[in-house]
């Protein structure tokens, strides 16, 4: 079963464990708070507002941005089942409601979030996750990517790889602007 571009489930879930290091979390704790860290207004703790940790692994991003808006009403979703199990055994992430899915096909309405977040991620998820993104933000939604500038892989430079999603989703920012969206 996919679950991010050109990765299996089967190999996420076999790094599940690995997450959890304290390198790791540190690591992951630190890169969501670059994306935390940014003004954003939910007023009132959160209250009423709609959240989406996108390919949540573990929970470490989720643990972080739950401190900016702990009365928001959270999801995570990922599509590795041995993530998400070490995610919602965590006792400050009860209120979070968990999705074992693939990021291109989440079963939310559209229009469901105010804010998606995807930490150290965004760069494992198919091309198409772009739209079902696009779906579940909200129009005057906030998108959160930290990304990585080099990839493992040979064959596509970070910088090249990053243009392109850059150029993605300002396609759907001047589309949105035009029907004031946004």
């Amino acid at each position: 079963a996919q679950n991010r571009a050109g990765g299996s489930a089967d190999l996420f879930d076999h790094l599940s464990s690995a997450y959890e290091s304290p390198r790791n979390r540190r690591f992951y704790a630190e890169t969501s708070k670059m994306m935390t860290g940014q003004p954003y207004d939910f007023g009132a703790g959160g209250a009423g507002v709609c959240c989406l940790d996108l390919a949540c692994g573990t929970g470490i991003s989720t643990e972080v941005a739950i401190a900016e808006a702990p009365d928001a009403n959270w999801f995570a979703v990922d599509g590795s089942a041995a993530m998400l199990r070490i995610a919602r055994d965590k006792s400050v992430l009860r209120s979070v409601t968990f999705l074992h899915s693939p990021a291109e096909a989440i079963p939310l309405p559209s229009g469901t979030f105010n804010w998606i977040l995807c930490n150290i991620a965004y760069h494992w998820l198919p091309p198409i996750a772009v739209q079902e993104i696009e779906r579940l933000l909200l129009p005057n939604g906030r998108l959160s990517l930290i990304v990585p500038l080099t990839l493992p892989s040979a064959n596509e430079s970070g910088n090249r790889w990053l243009r392109g999603v850059l150029a993605r989703f300002s396609r759907i920012l001047v589309s949105r602007r035009s029907q004031g969206l946004t």
